[in-house]
C-alpha cells in the first residue's frame, strides 16, 4: 500500500439471504492500516452495513467486523479499501462471511 491512500477496492460479491444475521471477518499480518466493509447490492458507500478500521501486526491476528443483517439484500460487497494512509504491505488470508441466523 503507498503512503498515501490510492482508494483501489479489493472485493468480492456475496450471495445472501434476506433479513439474515451474518458475521465476517478475515485473518491479517503486516504492516499498514485498511479498512474492511461490507457493502449492500447499491455499493453505499454512506451507509456500510460492517466496517472496520484494522492496523495490521507482525503476527496473524482474526479481524471480527461487528454483526449485521442483510435486510432486503440477495447480495453484499466484501471489501477491502486502501483508504487510511501510511503505507505498508498487508497479507490477507480466510476472509469469510456467513450466516449466523434469522433477523431484521
Amino acid at each position: 500500500m503507498p503512503a498515501k491512500p490510492s482508494y483501489m477496492n479489493v472485493f468480492q460479491k456475496v450471495d445472501v439471504a434476506g433479513n439474515t444475521n451474518y458475521a465476517s471477518g478475515l485473518w491479517a499480518k503486516g504492516s499498514g492500516r485498511f479498512q474492511v466493509q461490507i457493502l449492500d447490492r447499491a455499493w453505499n458507500e454512506a451507509h456500510p452495513l460492517a466496517t472496520l478500521d484494522v492496523t495490521a501486526t507482525d503476527q496473524w491476528q482474526q479481524i471480527d467486523l461487528p454483526a449485521f443483517s442483510s435486510g432486503s439484500n440477495t447480495f453484499v460487497y466484501f471489501v477491502i479499501r486502501d483508504r487510511l494512509g501510511g503505507g505498508g504491505t498487508v497479507y490477507l488470508d480466510d476472509c469469510y462471511l456467513h450466516s449466523i441466523g434469522a433477523g431484521g
